[in-house]
């Protein structure tokens, strides 16, 4: 048996607290572990004992690393799990993380798969097809997938993608504007029939034809072609 001699704050912060047994500096904790572990000098601790507090830490100090990634937007469990495993988090833990997240309802795959969606919506309008292969990806399930894919308007989110571009182009060179328009879409995944649509609507618009010409398709664009941010 050790006993503590004393306990010293880590830092200023005093987010840590260091744990003295027997007049040497043994290990440290943290601030929370050490308060739930009711450690006062002149307790008594055996090796397992000490194991336990050491291991409770380190599930502690994942969790907060893992709430760290929530600060920058919402994640996948999958994700997250990745994250954490190339952090070098030992599986344990990742599961110790991953549960205790789930319970509080910040890591949801359906609330991140809404989030993802509404991003793009807002941000970056994508096709249907684009949005559910950027949710598998991230390892999203088919279910909540096609729950989401089936609140996606196409022909919404293509107009909404080109209707600033299209104000700022010139039709001086009409079929090589409406290429381009074209290609632009289809990077971002919508079909040729929700373009083709689109593109008659932003004519309507802007002042020109109600009809596009049959040889403005412009170069394929394969949506291979489109990178997924992280």
């Amino acid at each position: 048996m050790n006993r503590i001699t004393a306990i010293k704050p880590a830092d200023k912060l005093k987010r840590r607290q260091k744990v003295y047994l027997d007049g040497r500096f043994a290990f440290s904790l943290a601030a929370r572990v050490a308060k739930d572990a009711c450690l006062e000098v002149g307790q008594e601790l055996d090796s397992e004992r000490v194991a336990a507090l050491v291991s409770e830490d380190q599930r502690c100090c994942s969790l907060q690393h893992a709430r760290r990634y929530f600060g920058y937007r919402p994640q996948s469990e999958t994700e997250l799990r990745e994250k954490m495993g190339r952090k070098g988090t030992p599986q344990a833990e990742i599961e110790s993380a991953c549960a205790r997240l789930k319970a509080e309802g910040l890591l949801d795959d359906g609330s991140f798969a809404q989030f993802w969606k509404g991003n793009r919506q807002s941000f970056a309008p994508r096709g249907r097809q684009l949005v559910c292969q950027e949710l598998r990806s991230k390892g999203v399930s088919e279910d909540i997938i096609e729950q989401v894919a089936g609140e996606i308007n196409d022909n919404e989110g293509a107009y909404r993608a080109v209707l600033d571009k299209a104000r700022r182009l010139q039709f001086d060179d009409y079929q090589g504007t409406l290429a381009r328009l074209r290609n632009y879409l289809r990077r971002r995944g919508f079909d040729d029939e929700v373009i083709q649509d689109t593109l008659t609507r932003i004519l309507k618009e802007t002042g020109g034809t109600n009809e596009l010409p049959s040889d403005c398709h412009g170069e394929e664009v394969s949506h291979k072609e489109v990178k997924i941010s992280d």
